[in-house]
């Protein structure tokens, strides 16, 4: 060992990370400039006048500035691979934050975006609308409190229906296909569908608050009671996934926006 080298300077660096070792040494004001002067021979390095040093110090900001960029682009790049993926990953990638946040971002993409989940999410959802339709016209005759109230469960059921299917075709030609002619019909075609099918929830809504039904058969205002509950039950589980569905557009309306500015 060299007597004249400090201890300090033997540290190993085998762990750590280039770029973090490169701008640390930059961040270093103490630091030496090091050079590749074999053992024996004179560094002259050290007899440099001043100004070298000034001059160093000057330099060190830029790279270290260079390195940073560098580390960022990176990032960057990332996250923009991520940003790619259709459906939830165009939803949840940040470009800034921690690095635990960051990662956990990333690697629910990556599971939510993937055709193996895709698929087996895209037919549960399916139960959704079909149940609605079902029920409305399996009571359409048991409701004479107001027939409206089956028949718009089943208009809801049927955009619903057609909606998922779409986004079934969509989601199987983002696997197996690259048309974007196609791509772009069926993303446009899909968003109608489920404005459509908001709207008709929305009138189903309207004919299931302003009437108060009654339970006895004789009642004018009668409604079958396992209709009227099944419908209590599906309002409450459409008020969530609509509040789910409507924030996910909002935060891709937003990040789209953050883009263009």
């Amino acid at each position: 060992m060299d007597e004249k080298t400090p201890l300090l300077r033997k540290e190993s660096s085998e762990y750590e990370d280039p770029g973090y070792a490169k701008i640390k040494k930059l961040d270093d004001p103490t630091a030496a400039v090091q050079d590749d002067t074999p053992e024996g021979e004179t560094q002259t390095t050290a007899a440099e006048p001043s100004t070298s040093a000034a001059g160093t110090n000057t330099e060190r900001p830029k790279k270290r500035e260079i390195i940073r960029t560098t580390w960022q682009t990176r990032e960057q790049e990332l996250a923009d691979a991520v940003c790619s993926y259709e459906g939830i990953a165009d939803v949840v990638a940040p470009t800034y934050g921690c690095a635990v946040p960051h990662g956990i971002c990333f690697y629910l993409c990556h599971c939510l975006s993937s055709f193996a989940v895709q698929l087996p999410l895209h037919l549960l959802l399916l139960a959704w609308p079909v149940s609605i339709a079902f029920m409305g016209s399996e009571y359409m005759e048991r409701c004479p409190m107001d027939k409206a109230l089956p028949f718009s469960m089943v208009v809801a059921g049927v955009w619903g229906t057609l909606a998922l299917l779409v986004r079934l075709v969509w989601v199987f030609h983002t696997k197996f296909s690259s048309n974007e002619t196609l791509q772009y019909w069926l993303r446009n075609g899909t968003r109608c569908l489920e404005i459509g099918f908001l709207v008709a929830l929305i009138s189903q809504f309207y004919y299931y608050f302003t009437l108060t039904p009654s339970f006895d058969p004789k009642d004018e205002n009668f409604c079958n009671e396992t209709f009227y509950s099944f419908t209590k039950w599906i309002h409450d589980l459409t008020i969530v996934l609509v509040c789910i569905w409507i924030a996910v557009y909002f935060i891709r309306g937003t990040r789209c926006m953050m883009r263009t500015t």
